[in-house]
């Protein structure tokens, strides 16, 4: 006789509601451990008994058989004896024994016998948990479902009404059972192993399911999700739900997320109906064939899981009130705030509370290199592996994640991606762009990178500073670089962002005004008086939060190297040396007279001509006048050392060109530079010699002055082989003579260090010194820089603002200088960083930039160093227009790496209209929660067949 007392556990939710007369969940605490052994038995005329010997007490047990029939499990006729059971003789084929205690929740050891002989020694069992369900109707079943930390998975039992016989039978993480008829039910669970622990059961009413997502409408009504669009759950408008099957709008079902699905256990691993849930399988990445030989299989580790996982989580933010906010940002019907991630790494947690964070949930895979068809083996691309190896059960419920412990990764908006899975800022960053965020914001987003007031770990700003979470949008003003307000622009009391703009962006600010030095003149404009400034610079960046681009146009030459830009009349013209060494130029079809350089069109370039001046290896140009009459002046090295000349002008509408000749000098190597005044009448020329020394020399309206050496302290200046050298006139007030143009000259030593000199007298030009104003190392040892300066000339300014400490120049060391309170200009230097060699690419050199500024000590410098281009654009030159205008604009040939298979992006000539980061376009603080919910739902629906689709919200922006 079966005399295991039955317990009608306590409901976790609320018992009773109009909806719900019986209680519909129930938390089973800890469900013991039962034994079941598989059976294989043929007919035999005695029948069959099994029995458990070496067990006290002898009547401990309560053994069961049950066989298949289709899905379900019956009851054989059996003869129960003393820890045995006596089956008839026709009991033939697959059987499963279960063995539980009577009474006991004490665990038990037994050996099991089959008609006298062993079949399995030392089971061990308990008395499972039971569970009295009353008047379980024919359109109901009871769902055990596995929790966090509970056994992976677990058996249930249909029992009959004394509770002596198993009725039917269900295994797994989810298990289901039904009654042929209405009536007070009686069931039991038990865990298959010694990991035993919680499951949820609960009472699913699914016969009245009216959106038809698995769940009956009384049940949902007790879990506080929508069952229609008529029907009231917490936190949360049905009626306006874009899916009521989906009542958090993440992209999975209120029944996955309450009983899982296609054998993922989604509950188990941390799922919730009322909350946005990620799940991500993050596999490994194997580069090569030896990886692939010696099994290689690293992870993602706890403690980055742990942390990418919290600021998905928002943890980070800790005040009630904002929390409030984000939670409804985010769309959660519980009230708070984040998304949860959840982690397949294949790593155990390590504590319980991992346990819905991370896990080794059966996904995990170290995915193999492939022949990449040239001999050699290369990695997998994300959308591939997971093709192959995420399985097809996890399909429209999991993100994919290929993880690597080096770099950084390129994710782009969908359901897989690749990156540094050692890092969890990284991490985290990267698989926001799976979300639909970018670098300044949402997908599409036309803002720049680096946005100081965005502070967003998808802004590279802020990627490295510590602010490892989203932005809310609130509190930060908009701002344009066309038109600045420095004077009152931040909130006093906003002290984080203050500091980071003191300390990240190194802008002289004023905490107790909220005032910011966009512009770096060291002054705080009136508030009435906004400024031009390149406000998102981030100095000494990685790359990537250029914003020079804006308005680019490829002229469509091709070349290797440094273009030539000039204006011509109200044209912009670029020169370029083709591939074959002939001269390019184009020109723009609009006038480009527009008062407001910063709203001029992005120009078209008509199509191109080629003048033959003979095969050369560089060119400079300079617009120049010549009796009042402005002309186009090329100055080129030939391959063979030879020095040449060519002028232009147009005629009605023609290109007239004049002769190619020859300027006498010593033999040349690399690439001219050429400066030009303002007034366009005195025109410098700069040049490598191939003994490496630098040549310098003047040109009126008649004809070159002699070559000279440029010599600092009676030595000539010596370069670096690989290097030619750069020439502007500017406005810097280096004290040679007051409020005029100065020639400066940028040379890169035989280090590669480029050197910034200017003539230590003028006109004369007796000698070179040191450019006094301290400026950061630039290293460029390749290529030829580009100078330009910006904004009007010096004397502009008053004379009271025109102040130099004595003895600035004398000896060429760095001096202090007394600021003007008003910017008059900017001096800018652009050049090619050098790089090791990079397999695939064409040239493995991008540029950097610097420009004048004033520091927080009011000492004019020359720095902020930052890349100018982005660094996976790799340059062979670039050039700056001369003279400068309000706006800077520049040419730069370049190439994107790696391009082999797209040879429309290698050797590109472009032109840059706004080379100075500025233009007339508005940016802000932008929300990322309302992003990232969406995506949560948008993105998983993208992978969903047709019989699991789910509706998701419109875009939120």
């Amino acid at each position: 006789m079966y005399r295991r007392s039955v317990i009608a556990l306590a409901a976790l939710l609320a018992t009773a509601s109009p909806l719900c007369a019986q209680t519909r969940v129930f938390d089973l605490t800890t469900v013991s451990q039962v034994a079941e052994v598989p059976l294989m038995l043929k007919e035999r005329a005695d029948g069959h008994i099994i029995e458990l010997r070496n067990i006290d007490p002898q009547n401990a047990a309560a053994l069961d058989i049950v066989g298949a029939s289709g899905e379900a499990f019956q009851s054989l006729q059996a003869q129960a004896r003393p820890n045995g059971i006596v089956l008839p003789s026709t009991a033939a084929g697959s059987f499963t024994l279960i063995v539980r205690a009577q009474a006991s929740d004490t665990l038990y050891v037994a050996d099991v016998w089959l008609d006298g002989a062993l079949l399995k020694s030392k089971i061990r069992f308990s008395g499972g948990t039971a569970l009295t369900i009353p008047r379980l109707g024919v359109g109901e079943e009871i769902v055990g479902v596995a929790r966090p930390n509970g056994p992976t998975e677990h058996v249930a039992y249909l029992m009959s009404a004394d509770g002596a016989n198993v009725l039917a039978r269900d295994k797994g993480p989810v298990t289901h059972l039904r009654r042929r008829e209405a009536g007070d039910t009686v069931v039991m669970f038990g865990a298959l192993s010694e990991k035993t622990g919680a499951i949820r059961v609960y009472r699913n009413d699914f016969a009245n399911d009216t959106d038809g997502d698995g769940l009956g409408d009384a049940l949902e009504n007790v879990l506080g999700i929508c069952a229609s669009r008529r029907a009231s759950a917490p936190g949360i408008n049905c009626a306006l739900t874009a899916d009521t099957r989906d009542t958090d709008g993440d992209g999975l079902w209120d029944s996955w997320e309450v009983m899982g699905v296609n054998g993922q256990a989604l509950p188990a691993w941390g799922a919730d109906p009322r909350h946005k849930d990620i799940f991500v399988e993050v596999d490994f990445r194997r580069l090569t064939l030896a990886d692939n030989q010696s099994g290689l299989a690293l992870r993602m580790t706890p403690a980055v899981a742990r942390q990418m996982a919290s600021i998905y989580a928002d943890s980070a933010t800790t005040d009630a009130a904002t929390r409030a906010t984000h939670a409804q940002d985010v769309g959660n019907p519980d009230g708070q705030p984040g998304v949860s991630l959840h982690l397949d790494i294949g790593v155990p947690p390590e504590t319980p509370a991992d346990a819905t964070t991370y896990g080794d949930w059966g996904g995990y895979t170290a995915v193999d290199a492939v022949p990449d068809g040239q001999g050699g083996y290369m990695p997998q691309p994300p959308a591939a592996a997971m093709a192959s190896n995420m399985d097809t059960a996890r399909r429209g419920l999991f993100h994919y994640v290929l993880g690597y412990t080096t770099g950084g990764g390129s994710c782009g908006t969908g359901i897989a991606c690749g990156f540094n899975m050692n890092s969890a800022g990284n991490s985290a960053h990267e698989f926001g762009h799976t979300l639909f965020l970018d670098h300044n914001g949402p997908s599409g987003t036309h803002e720049p990178n680096c946005k100081p007031n965005y502070p967003s770990l998808m802004n590279y700003a802020f990627l490295d500073t510590g602010v490892l979470m989203f932005s809310d949008g609130q509190t930060l003003p908009t701002l344009n670089n066309h038109s600045l307000v420095e004077t009152g622009i931040v909130s006093p009391g906003n002290t984080p962002f203050l500091t980071t703009l003191k300390s990240k962006f190194r802008y002289k600010v004023d905490a107790a005004t909220g005032s910011v030095d966009w512009n770096r003149d060291g002054t705080f404009a009136p508030a009435n008086a906004p400024v031009r400034a390149y406000a998102n610079l981030l100095p000494g960046n990685s790359g990537g939060c250029e914003f020079t681009r804006e308005g680019e146009q490829l002229v469509g030459a091709k070349s290797q190297r440094s273009p030539a830009v000039v204006r011509y009349y109200d044209h912009i013209w670029v020169f370029a040396v083709t591939l074959d060494n002939k001269l390019d130029y184009t020109y723009t079809m609009h006038t480009w007279g527009c008062s407001n350089i910063d709203d001029c069109p992005t120009p078209d370039f008509s199509p191109h001509g080629i003048q033959d001046i003979g095969p050369i290896d560089g060119v400079d140009v300079a617009v120049i006048r010549v009796n009042g009459k402005p002309l186009i002046l090329i100055v080129a090295i030939r391959p063979d050392g030879s020095l040449v000349e060519t002028w232009m002008h147009q005629e009605g509408g023609l290109n007239v060109w004049e002769s190619t000749v020859t300027i006498p000098a010593s033999p040349a190597a690399g690439e001219p530079s050429l400066a030009v005044s303002r007034d366009g009448t005195s025109v410098a020329l700069a040049y490598r010699g191939t003994d490496n020394i630098v040549r310098f020399r003047w040109r009126g309206a008649a004809s070159w002055g002699p070559e000279q050496e440029v010599l600092v302290a009676g030595q000539p200046v010596s370069m670096h082989p690989q290097t030619s050298p750069g020439l502007a006139f500017t406005g810097l007030p280096i004290g040679i003579a007051i409020g005029s143009e100065e020639i400066v000259g940028a040379f890169a030593d035989s280090n590669g260090d480029i050197q910034l000199y200017t003539p230590a007298s003028f006109p004369h030009h007796q000698g070179w010194v040191r450019l006094s104003i301290p400026y950061e190392p630039m290293h460029s040892a390749i290529g030829r820089p580009s100078m330009a300066w910006t904004g009007g000339p010096m004397t502009n300014a008053p004379a009271a603002d025109r102040t130099l400490t004595p003895g600035m120049v004398a000896t060429g060391a760095e001096a202090s200088l007394e600021v003007p309170s008003t910017t008059y200009g900017r001096f800018y230097i652009v050049y090619i960083s050098a790089n090791p060699p990079v397999t695939g690419a064409t040239n493995p050199n991008p540029v950097r930039m610097q420009m004048t500024y004033v520091d927080d000590t009011g000492r004019l410098r020359i720095g902020l160093d930052s890349f100018f281009d982005n660094v996976w654009s790799y340059a062979f030159g670039i050039d700056l227009l001369q003279p400068g205008e309000v706006g800077l604009h520049a040419a730069e040939t370049y190439s994107i790496p790696n391009a082999g298979a797209h040879p429309d992006s290698l050797y590109q000539v472009s032109f840059r209209p706004h080379a100075d980061g500025i233009s007339n376009l508005s940016y802000s603080n932008k929300n990322d929660w309302p992003v990232i919910a969406w995506a949560s739902c948008s993105v998983l629906a993208g992978t969903q067949n047709a019989s699991m689709h789910v509706s998701c919200p419109p875009k939120p922006w």
